[in-house]
């Protein structure tokens, strides 16, 4: 996507349009072109992109000659196809200089001879949003590196409209390459990524009132965007990215809605507008979001998507170099929880766009890209099915889970599992192997003793600063070397880095109760969560995880009166580094 929305092509011979933007088409016209062809581009504009209608085949076409050689002779008047109302057939064509080279696709020409690109405005029916805006410019800043900057979508509101719409630039206006991997692909991003020009919320009117826009657009985002990614908006989450559950304890923002069963299930975590988002509209392909505990899991639990969680920054592991260069970079872009837990999260419905953006976005310097590559190419089918130093582990204390029809499909997802790697689960109880082999840090405590001093906050902002000013400094460190303990000690006994991004063993991790949640329910009071809880293994342990979902749970609706289906997901874990051959594991045993 030119990230300019305005093309400085001057359409010499056209005459004076109205004032009034007209729809045209415009084609890209090189030596080889005929009539026949011309029509099948058109005809796959429809097929490639939702943008592009009838409405563009007007009475003119825009011509640019690309290429060397003599131009062809078109027919014009014989280039024509059926449309809604009626046929099409141009009438003035309108040819315009080589350079710069603009892609075809749909344009608005304006009065002073200029065009511009074509995009679709989608209503925010599930109010997912909490800004959605378009580009403004497209350039680069005074060090030579790519510099993107978007303004506010500011649109009208009608009577019984949604307030949000989105801005969806055109797929067709960039080619998927190599280099623009992500070329056309529409994503969202959690309200806590600074986009230059944007206003962060942080679900916080005090804080939309306090600061402005922001200056600078994240790294990570930006990273997108040189892939030719399409940035549509900020997605709702919770305050501050805190524990708050909708939608009584959402206070200054609505929570978005659950598209999912009877439309009155509650979103969960923080990253709840991205999976809202996604899991609703079709014309949204990624949602990129961050994770403290569990909120991208549980995002992806009560709505159906497949998600990523990125391994946090550790610092035992020196296989994951690329990306604990990108993580040491998340305090200063991201508005951030926790920075010793916080990571990226990714959202998406496709497990080969979940593998593309794991292995082209984490990766921030150059060895880590080519270290990604090399990765994909060893984890192969054959590679895995013969990896027979892997083992499944299941901590007995977090399974069976209480609604059978959710463990039966878990059983059926690990046994999928087994069959492809041709190995047995070990159920494992971590416990008791910390009791077996115990840091010598840990000074005789087993390891809820432990660990239970670093309670983990799962209250609203106001007990969070109260619980927060009776921690000291020392308090503080003193936890974060425990959990620098606790880390270690589960990659020397537990869960190895393996060589080239694998891992020693996979970790199945309960995720999601299988449970209908009514939004118009009140929540049980806040309270504290223990560090040695499912929710957090993931998080506390800097282990990358993939929630697929694997099949679903009927459930006697109290809203609708008749049976509806709730998601339900599979979830893994590995070693720090073996983010993409997770990726490859789900993705293979999947397919076969």
């Amino acid at each position: 996507m030119n990230v300019n929305i305005r093309s400085d092509s001057k359409l010499g011979g056209c005459g004076q349009p109205s004032s009034t933007p007209k729809p045209v088409l415009l084609l890209s016209v090189c030596q080889s072109s005929t009539k026949d062809t011309l029509i099948d581009s058109i005809e796959s504009f429809y097929s490639q992109d939702d943008v592009f209608s009838d409405d563009f085949l007007t009475d003119v076409v825009v011509v640019q000659f690309q290429g060397e050689g003599d131009k062809p002779v078109i027919p014009w008047s014989e280039l024509s196809r059926p449309t809604s109302t009626g046929r099409w057939v141009p009438e003035h064509v309108i040819e315009i200089g080589t350079n710069p080279e603009v892609p075809q696709g749909p344009y608005f020409l304006h009065s002073d001879n200029t065009l511009t690109q074509a995009w679709r405005l989608y209503a925010d029916t599930q109010d997912a949003f909490a800004t959605t805006f378009v580009p403004v410019d497209h350039g680069s800043s005074n060090q030579g590196k790519q510099f993107h900057s978007f303004r506010v979508l500011m649109l009208t509101r009608t009577r019984y409209e949604p307030l949000n719409a989105t801005g969806d630039g055109i797929r067709l206006y960039t080619p998927v390459t190599q280099a623009k991997l992500l070329a056309g692909k529409r994503i969202s991003v959690k309200d806590n990524f600074k986009v230059s020009g944007i206003k962060t919320t942080q679900s916080n009117r005090a804080f939309v009132g306090l600061y402005g826009p922001d200056t600078e657009t994240s790294p990570y985002l930006q990273r997108l965007l040189i892939l030719r990614a399409v940035l549509v908006g900020k997605a709702k989450m919770t305050a501050f990215v805190s524990a708050e559950e909708a939608t009584d304890q959402w206070i200054d923002f609505h929570a978005p809605f659950n598209p999912r069963a009877d439309g009155y299930q509650t979103p969960l975590g923080s990253t709840t507008g991205g999976a809202s988002a996604l899991a609703a509209y079709e014309w949204l392909d990624f949602s990129v979001g961050t994770d403290t505990s569990d909120c991208q899991q549980r995002g992806t639990v009560c709505l159906g998507d497949e998600s990523h969680r990125a391994q946090i920054r550790s610092k035992v592991s020196i296989l994951a170099a690329g990306m604990c260069k990108i993580n040491e970079e998340f305090p200063s872009h991201v508005l951030n929880d926790v920075r010793a837990m916080d990571t990226l999260g990714f959202l998406t419905r496709d497990m080969d766009e979940l593998r593309d953006l794991v292995k082209y976005f984490l990766p921030s310097l150059e060895a880590g890209r080519k270290r990604a590559t090399s990765i994909s190419s060893t984890v192969t089918l054959r590679s895995l099915a013969v990896l027979t130093i892997f083992s499944f582990l299941m901590k007995f204390y977090f399974f069976p889970h209480s609604n059978p029809d959710q463990q039966k499909l878990v059983d059926e997802f690990v046994s999928l599992l087994e069959r492809f790697l041709g190995i047995k689960r070990t159920h494992l109880s971590i416990s008791e192997r910390w009791n077996e082999c115990p840091p010598n840090e840990a000074e005789g405590k087993g390891i809820r003793e432990y660990l239970d001093k670093f309670e983990m906050t799962e209250v609203t902002n106001g007990d969070c600063r109260d619980r927060g000013a009776q921690v000291t400094l020392d308090n503080k460190n003193r936890a974060l070397k425990e959990f620098d303990v606790y880390r270690r000690w589960f990659q020397e006994n537990i869960m190895k880095p393996g060589p080239n991004g694998s891992s020693s063993a996979i970790m199945i991790l309960p995720c999601g109760s299988g449970e209908p949640k009514y939004r118009n329910l009140p929540n049980p009071a806040p309270g504290m969560m223990p560090a040695f809880s499912p929710n957090y293994i993931a998080s506390v342990l800097g282990l990358p995880q993939v929630v697929v979902p694997i099949g679903q749970i009927p459930f006697e609706s109290r809203i609708s009166k008749r049976t509806e289906y709730l998601p339900t997901v599979g979830s893994i874990a590995g070693a720090p580094g073996s983010d993409l051959m997770l990726v490859d594991l789900v993705k293979a045993a999947l397919k076969k």
